[in-house]
């Protein structure tokens, strides 16, 4: 990404850089929830609590994306 930057040929979008953002804090969460709740979570828990998580990031994102493009 920095190389692209740099010779001024980028090919990502922001909506595709936004999205690369929310992933880092998906697995940040994911991270948390592993090293806190370690045994005293049932994994099934995890897995669709981290879902729920990334979904409602995804539904923000397209939110704010058209609340953008109408103005």
């Amino acid at each position: 990404i920095v190389k692209q930057l740099k010779s001024g040929q980028f090919k990502m979008t922001s909506f595709q850089l936004r999205l690369w953002r929310e992933l880092a804090t998906i697995f940040m969460i994911a991270i948390v929830f592993v090293v806190i709740l370690k045994n005293a979570l049932n994994w099934i828990y995890g897995l669709i609590g981290i879902m729920g998580v990334a979904m409602a990031i995804m539904i923000a994102v397209k939110l704010y994306k058209n609340y953008r493009l109408k103005k």
